[in-house]
């Protein structure tokens, strides 16, 4: 393992409070398995709450709806948010910003009670691979050294 590979392990071992054996970490290839392991590991349940991503346009949406008068189809992930003139800031960035906040605020909330849903897992999973190696696309099949170039 490399070092990239070693801090993202350490990463998902403070976010989950668990313990990954090296032995496990080696075989942890994609995010599925990841997201498939620590879910096992910390008894998610399979209960499901929506998409972080998915909650946070339809909210962005409707606060675009009724605070600027902009019709609901106009607001696309590509579309500039109105303070956009001063940073060219869209819809997707500001997506990725609440799905940072709600992942980050997950971890700390499961300090005080443990019970995780497999799709927190998933967000939380995905949140701390986009912050270690910087990636902001991939998917959950994605290969963390051929697809995403960890070492």
């Amino acid at each position: 393992m490399g070092l990239d590979s070693v801090e993202l392990v350490m990463a998902w071992e403070e976010g989950f409070g668990i313990a990954i054996p090296n032995e496990v970490a080696e075989g942890m290839i994609t995010p599925a398995i990841v997201i498939d392991w620590i879910s096992k590991r910390v008894g998610a349940s399979g209960e499901c709450n929506p998409c972080f991503s998915m909650v946070g346009f339809h909210r962005i949406r409707e606060q675009q709806f009724t605070t600027h008068g902009i019709p609901r189809r106009a607001v696309r992930l590509n579309s500039l948010m109105p303070d956009a003139w001063i940073t060219s800031h869209t819809v997707r960035d500001e997506v990725r910003c609440r799905v940072r906040t709600r992942a980050m605020a997950l971890i700390k909330r499961r300090k005080l009670d443990p019970r995780w849903k497999r799709n927190e897992v998933r967000e939380v999973v995905r949140e701390i691979v986009r912050e270690q190696i910087g990636v902001q696309e991939f998917s959950d099949k994605d290969h963390f050294i051929r697809d995403l170039g960890i070492d």
